[in-house]
C-alpha cells in the first residue's frame, strides 16, 4: 500500500480556520440562546458623549415580551425613553460610579408600552464591545417581591402592636378586677343606704350621685376587662341597627350645631352575637373620636350593611372568628384626618393627638379590644384634610335579636324577698357590702369567707339556706372547686356566680354543669334582686 502524502500546510491552516468559525458560532449561538432565554431583561445601550446612555443596541426576548415593545421600537429608543423613575435622570453621575467601581445596583421604575408601571432593580456595568463602552443592563421585575416585603413588615408590626396590647391587656385587666372589688363595696353600700332612707331626705340626692359616679366607674372597668378580653360577654344576638339608634339619639342632645349627623341603615342587617354593652359604648368611643376631629364641624355619618368576607378588603387584616358573612359598621367624619404616620398608631393604647388633659389615648385602643373580642376586625383609613373612615367587621349570626317578652321588673323598684343567702368571699368589704344589701332586700345572711369555711356552714345548714353567691376567684380551693363539692352535699344548690374578672376562670363552664346565674362584680342592689329573685323563685318554695 502507498504511504499517503502530507496534507500542506496551507490545507492545515484553513482547516483550523474553519474549526474556529465554527466554534465562534457555537459560542455565538450559545450566547445567544442564554441572551435570550434570561428571566430578567437584559439591554445594552450605547454611551453618548455627554455620558447619558444612548439607544439601545441590543435587547432580549424578555424585554420584548415583559414591556411591549418591538425590536425596532426598542432599537430607536434610549433608557431614558422606557424609564418612568428619577434615576436615568442622573445618569452621568452613575457612569462615574461605573468607571471607579466597575458597576451599580439601583432602583428604577419602567414603563411598558402600555402604560403600566414596574419597580425593577438594575444591575448595570460598563463593558467593551468592539472596542467601545457599552452599558449592559440586567433589569430585574421586584414588584411582587417588594409587595411581599411590605406585607411581611406589616404583618410584623401588627404582631408587635399584638404583643404590646397583650401585655398592656394583662395590666388593665388585672387593674380593672382591683377596681371592681372597690366598687363593688362603694355601690354596694351606697345603694343600702339609699334604699333607706326617704324620699325626701337630703341625704338622698348626695348618695345618688355617689353610685351615679361609681356606675360610670363600672362601666370603665367593663370596658378595660373587654380590651383584656377578660370580661364576661353576654352572648346574645344584637342589632347593630338597633346600637346606631341608641347611640344617635344620646349624641342628638349633646352635638354642636355645626356637627350634622346622618345614619343610613341597611334595612336588612343581619344580627351578630355579642355583648351589646360593649357594642355600644365601642360605637359611641367611635363617634366621640370621630366630633374631636371635627372642631370647626361636619359630618358625622353612621352606616350600617351586610357584605360577604369574598367581598370586603380587609388591608391585610385578619378575622380572629372564621365567618363568611359580615356586618359591617362604617363611622365617617369629615373632619381634619390624620397623617400616615398617625393612621398607623391609631389603635395603638394610650396614644393620643389631643392636647394634655383631653385624651386619655384609650379610645380606639378600646374599640380595638371590643371587636376583636367578639371576633371581628377593623380598619381605618384616613387623609389629611379628607377626613377618616373606621370600618368594624363583625361575623354575623342567622339567630334573630331577642325581643322583651314577659313581664320586666320596672326601673327602681327592688324585688325583695326571703330566705336564707351564704354569701361566700373572701375579702371582708365585700362580705361587708353584701350582707348590708341582702339584708335591705329581705334576707337572712350567712358569711363564708373561703370554699373551706363555705362547705362547713352548708353542711351543716344546706337545708335553710335558699342560695349561694360564690366569688370565682379566692386563694386555695377556688369557685369551681368549691361549687363542685357544694353540688356532692346538696346538687340541687341554688348558686350565683359573682366575678368581675371571668372570661378565663371557666364561668360558662360552671354554668352548664348547673350554676343558675352569672353575677358581674361590682353589682347594684336592683340587680342583685333581680337575680335573687329569679334564681329562687317563689320565697314560699324556697328554703328558710
Amino acid at each position: 500500500m502507498a504511504e499517503r502524502e502530507p496534507r500542506s500546510g496551507l490545507q492545515a491552516e484553513v482547516e483550523a480556520l474553519r474549526a474556529e468559525v465554527a466554534s465562534l458560532r457555537q459560542a455565538e449561538e450559545k450566547f445567544r440562546t442564554l441572551f435570550h432565554a434570561s428571566s430578567d431583561i437584559v439591554a445594552v445601550s450605547e454611551i453618548a458623549p455627554d455620558g447619558n446612555p444612548g439607544r439601545y443596541i441590543e435587547i432580549n426576548q424578555t424585554a420584548l415580551d415583559r414591556l411591549g415593545y418591538t425590536r425596532e421600537e426598542f432599537l430607536a429608543m434610549t433608557p431614558k425613553d422606557t424609564s418612568a423613575g428619577e434615576f436615568m435622570d442622573d445618569m452621568v453621575r452613575v457612569i462615574e460610579e461605573f468607571r471607579t467601581r466597575g458597576h451599580s445596583t439601583f432602583r428604577d421604575v419602567v414603563q411598558t408600552k402600555d402604560g403600566e408601571r414596574m419597580l425593577v432593580e438594575v444591575d448595570a456595568r460598563i463593558v467593551m464591545l468592539e472596542g467601545r463602552g457599552v452599558l449592559l443592563c440586567t433589569i430585574r421585575d421586584i414588584t411582587e417581591q417588594l409587595r411581599a416585603e411590605e406585607l411581611r413588615k406589616k404583618l410584623e408590626e401588627r404582631l408587635h402592636q399584638a404583643q404590646k396590647l397583650e401585655a398592656i391587656g394583662r395590666l388593665a385587666g388585672g387593674i380593672a378586677h382591683d377596681m371592681n372589688s372597690i366598687l363593688g363595696v362603694v355601690m354596694g353600700l351606697t345603694s343600702a343606704l339609699e334604699a333607706e332612707v326617704q324620699p325626701d331626705d337630703p341625704r338622698r340626692e348626695a348618695l345618688l350621685r355617689v353610685l351615679a359616679a361609681s356606675e360610670r366607674g363600672r362601666d370603665l372597668t367593663r370596658n378595660l376587662l373587654g380590651f383584656a378580653r377578660r370580661g364576661k360577654m353576654a352572648k346574645k344576638p344584637v342589632s347593630l341597627n338597633r346600637s346606631v339608634h341608641d347611640v344617635a339619639d344620646l349624641l342628638k342632645r349633646t352635638l354642636p350645631e355645626t356637627i350634622r349627623l346622618e345614619t343610613r341603615l341597611a334595612n336588612d342587617l343581619s344580627a351578630v352575637e355579642g355583648d351589646r354593652s360593649q357594642l355600644g359604648q365601642m360605637l359611641m368611643n367611635l363617634c366621640l373620636n370621630a366630633m374631636d376631629a371635627m372642631p370647626e364641624g361636619g359630618a358625622l355619618t353612621l352606616v350600617t350593611r351586610n357584605a360577604a368576607l369574598s367581598d370586603v378588603e380587609l388591608n391585610g387584616e385578619a378575622l380572629p372568628a372564621a365567618a363568611a358573612e359580615l356586618v359591617v359598621l362604617e363611622v365617617h367624619d369629615s373632619g381634619e384626618g390624620m397623617s400616615p404616620e398617625t393612621a398607623e398608631r391609631a389603635f395603638e393604647p394610650f396614644f393620643t393627638t389631643k392636647a394634655h388633659g383631653r385624651g386619655t389615648g384609650l379610645g380606639l385602643a378600646l374599640v380595638y379590644g371590643t371587636v376583636t373580642g367578639h371576633g371581628g376586625t377593623v380598619t381605618l383609613r384616613s387623609e389629611p384634610g379628607q377626613g377618616t373612615v373606621v370600618r368594624v367587621y363583625l361575623p354575623a349570626t342567622r339567630e334573630r335579636t331577642a325581643s322583651a317578652t314577659g313581664p320586666q321588673p320596672r326601673p327602681g323598684v327592688l324585688q325583695r324577698g326571703r330566705g336564707t343567702v351564704l354569701v361566700v368571699d373572701d375579702e371582708p368589704d365585700i362580705q361587708e357590702a353584701s350582707r348590708l344589701m341582702l339584708e335591705v332586700l329581705g334576707y337572712t345572711v350567712l358569711v363564708a369567707g373561703s370554699g373551706e369555711e363555705a362547705l362547713a356552714v352548708f353542711g351543716t345548714r344546706s337545708d335553710d339556706i335558699a342560695a349561694v353567691i360564690l366569688d370565682l376567684r379566692m386563694p386555695e380551693m377556688d369557685g369551681a372547686e368549691t361549687f363542685g363539692r357544694l353540688k356532692q352535699i346538696d346538687p340541687a344548690v341554688r348558686v350565683l356566680v359573682a366575678s368581675g374578672y371571668s372570661a378565663e376562670s371557666g364561668v360558662d363552664e360552671m354554668l352548664s354543669v348547673g350554676a343558675r346565674a352569672f353575677l358581674p362584680k361590682p353589682y347594684a342592689l336592683q340587680t342583685l334582686g333581680e337575680e335573687l329573685a329569679r334564681v329562687i323563685g317563689d320565697p314560699d318554695d324556697a328554703s328558710g
